[in-house]
């Protein structure tokens, strides 16, 4: 995602869902107090003195409860989602699970970091050398693809941080990129207004698409079968979703509904389903083939008092400048492209009275029920993929809800606040 114009600290918010048996019964505390040692950092603006002397225990010592057991994020079961811990270090940009669920990498604007999600150690900082503002895992865990602000994408092992090799090409920030889910393909978008594929078994660039946006590529994802790739875009008077069949570089279809800038766009695990947030406030479900609107979700109840951003952009961004003719589908003699006409006729989209705040992050349950979007006022929504409804709506943050990402698994639901501040770049991390 295009975070890295945001000037402002970044705080990560981890929620899992607690489920109600287990077997051993041990005290509260130990299940959800970390030592002092196993934060990554100290707490911002807290100060850690020693511990008080043990003082004699009460003569009716309360009954232990048991420690609760995560379970997948369901329907059934969202309603018990509970936050277990916040961390932060740095600006965080972006955020990506590894496909096992074994490790989190964590982009900030001076490396990488990657933790254990199972007790939220530190296992290994990267130094890139340069502010990420994208990230994403290789399928099978071994590498992460890194966009820096240079306009480079770093391929690095995991296992010790090294450098396998550098993809040049565009001549701006990485704005979004993905891996294809065979492991075969790299896309990116950059501000250079370019979506290029590149192989990753040698770096080689296969093609380089220009002309079909206007602006940058804020959030990109591969289909599940690796055949197609969905990218969001923010050109104004003309926000689409265009798809492009992975295999020649042709643009498959085009949808349009939104009213704002794209900021995410997600597969349902099935494949079936696309859905995309934007600056207009709604989540859009669609059929990933057809491109036919199936829902809007949009939330109109009362937000916190703050100020919206300026439509199509990120609060505390720098504006973009951008040409002011709209490019062509299918422009003649477009780089290394076999891209065919594709559909453009606009959908309405068909919102209650009132407005919703802008949604920045979406991704799907590991079922594909719950559709899960964070917003600029600080909230995260959950939604019922089946009939549209509003399953629960979580006042996470204080400002703008980044990125939302979930563990493979389905049971932990990662979040991360983009809160402006100009005068610190520090955050919290720390596990309660």
């Amino acid at each position: 995602m295009d975070k890295k114009k945001i000037f402002a600290v970044f705080m990560l918010t981890v929620m899992v869902l607690s489920a109600c048996g287990q077997a051993a019964k041990t005290e509260p505390t130990a299940a959800v107090q970390p030592t002092q040692a196993a934060s990554p950092v100290a707490a911002e603006a807290t100060t850690v003195s020693e511990a008080p002397a043990a003082t004699a225990a009460p003569t009716n010592t309360p009954e232990p409860t048991a420690t609760p057991v995560p379970v997948p994020i369901t329907l059934e079961n969202v309603s018990n989602l509970v936050e277990a811990g916040r961390y932060g270090k740095g600006k965080v940009l972006d955020l990506a699970y590894s496909a096992d669920g074994a490790s989190l990498a964590i982009a900030t604007a001076i490396g990488i970091y990657i933790y254990d999600p199972t007790n939220w150690s530190e296992k290994l900082f990267i130094n890139t050398g340069v502010a990420i503002g994208s990230i994403a895992y290789a399928p099978d865990g071994s590498m992460i693809a890194a966009g820096g602000d240079d306009g480079k994408i770093q391929l690095l092992q995991t296992s010790d941080g090294s450098l396998v090799r550098t993809l040049e090409g565009h001549k701006g920030r990485i704005t979004s990129l993905a891996f294809s889910p065979d492991g075969i393909t790299i896309a990116s978008g950059a501000t250079d207004r370019t979506l290029r594929f590149w192989k990753v078994a040698d770096g080689t660039q296969i093609r380089n698409l220009e002309q079909f946006y206007l602006r940058s590529i804020p959030s990109m994802v591969f289909s599940p079968d690796s055949a197609v790739l969905a990218t969001g875009g923010q050109d104004p008077g003309n926000y689409r979703i265009l798809t492009w069949l992975v295999s020649t570089g042709g643009a498959q279809n085009s949808f349009m509904g939104h009213t704002d800038a794209i900021q995410s766009v997600a597969y349902s695990p099935d494949g079936a389903l696309l859905a995309s947030g934007s600056l207009d406030g709604s989540v859009i479900l669609w059929d990933a083939k057809t491109g036919s609107l199936i829902n809007t979700l949009l939330d109109t109840t009362p937000a916190p008092t703050d100020t919206a951003p300026t439509p199509g952009t990120q609060p505390g961004a720098a504006t973009e400048a951008a040409p002011t003719s709209q490019p062509a589908l299918t422009p003649a003699g477009a780089t290394d492209t076999t891209a065919t006409p594709i559909s453009a006729t606009p959908v309405s989209v068909s919102a209650e009275s009132g407005t919703s705040s802008p949604v920045y992050s979406v991704v799907f349950s590991y079922d594909g029920a719950l559709l899960v979007a964070g917003h600029y006022d600080g909230t995260i929504r959950l939604w019922n993929v089946s009939d549209g409804s509003l399953q629960r709506k979580i006042d996470a943050h204080t400002a703008l809800v980044g990125d939302v990402v979930i563990s493979p698994d389905g049971k932990t639901l990662v979040s991360v606040l983009s809160m402006e501040q100009s005068k610190s770049s520090k955050s919290v991390m720390a596990l309660y």
